[in-house]
């Protein structure tokens, strides 16, 4: 009977044609001006035309496939379009942070503030605050911004204000605030429970995700959150952790420091990079062992080599905890008795 729910768990992969699903809150957060509070499990999905809107509180959705919304206290969007091929909504207040960790061909983002529309091109990291003085920051990948017969382009270290002028200057990128790391340490949880998910995917259950030809959403029931698992390959998070598909997870090493030797150990933390390694880089460190049996794909969140469903579970629902460690993802913590809700403790 387990074995019957936990495939049927793993199942529950995310189809909607739509972005504006509200993947996780904590404290005070409304849409359209009605307070919300998740149970665990369960998602609400910002419809065409809605505001979403915090007070005391955060928010994280999900947008297109690889792609999600963060939004800090004291801030708002207004859903215009939530399909994949023409997402838009509208930043009216506050700072909005978008993480794109991949943007999937025929999918596409727009974000609005005032009168300036902003076209995401690529994978990258990219934020508005739209508050007074408004203005645009990419730290990494690159945007399109219109404002009336206006075009520019805005990459890697450029801020645009967005107003008539649409000023273009440089900022520096390491200088980083409270709603930075909370959004950093989310994609920490997020690359977490994306190893978990390949490793089950990898495992045959969901069987039809191979067949698909698809990267997509997956929902982790051992995390209560949903994960982006490509389809092939490595991608990786703007904020540096690696994003496994169902065949490169086989290849999962992780170099351990000791005070001796170095000696090569498998583990289920995404390693933490500039770049994604190849799958000659995992094939050699490996040399090469693919993972088999036990672990992750048939028992949870527990380390691969053995854990069951009791093992060690990282608990990705909450934002609280430190900031992520300067070369792995956040450390599995001590067993939890169910999954995390996603109306956790709050992270600063």
């Amino acid at each position: 009977m387990m074995l019957a729910l936990t495939s049927a768990a793993w199942g529950q992969q995310a189809v909607s044609a739509r972005a504006g699903l509200i993947q996780y809150v904590e404290g005070r957060v409304l849409l359209d001006e009605k307070a919300i509070a998740p149970k665990v499990n369960e998602f609400i999905q910002v419809e065409k035309g809605q505001t979403l809107s915090t007070e005391d509180g955060r928010a994280e959705v999900l947008l297109t496939p690889g792609a999600f919304l963060r939004l800090s206290e004291n801030s708002s969007f207004r859903m215009i379009n939530g399909g994949l091929t023409d997402t838009r909504l509208e930043v009216l207040s506050g700072s909005a942070m978008v993480e794109v960790e991949e943007l999937l061909r025929d999918n596409a983002i727009t974000l609005v503030s005032g009168n300036a529309s902003i076209s995401l091109k690529k994978h990258g990291l990219y934020r508005v605050d739209a508050s007074d003085g408004a203005y645009f920051r990419v730290y990494d990948g690159e945007a399109l911004i219109t404002s009336g017969d206006q075009l520019l382009t805005a990459k890697k270290g450029r801020q645009v204000e967005l107003d008539e002028t649409l000023a273009r200057s440089k900022f520096d990128t390491d200088v980083t605030d409270a709603f930075y790391r909370w959004s950093q340490r989310r994609a920490g949880y997020v690359a977490t429970a994306n190893v978990s998910s390949a490793r089950s995917v990898a495992g045959g259950a969901p069987g039809s995700f191979l067949s698909s030809l698809q990267s997509r959403w997956i929902y982790n029931p051992w995390f209560g959150m949903y994960t982006y698992v490509p389809y092939n390959g490595f991608g990786y998070s703007p904020f540096g952790y690696a994003i496994y598909s169902p065949v490169t997870v086989r290849y999962v090493v992780v170099q351990a420091a000791s005070t001796g030797p170095q000696t090569t150990s498998f583990a289920a933390n995404p390693q933490r990079t500039a770049s994604p390694p190849t799958m000659r880089d995992a094939q050699s460190a490996a040399n090469p062992v693919a993972l088999r049996g036990g672990g992750i794909a048939e028992g949870g969140g527990g380390y691969v080599g053995g854990s069951s469903a009791g093992g060690s579970v990282v608990s990705a629902g909450g934002g609280g905890g430190s900031a992520p460690e300067a070369r792995s993802a956040p450390a599995p913590s001590a067993p939890a008795a169910a999954p995390a809700s996603v109306n956790g403790p709050r992270g600063r």
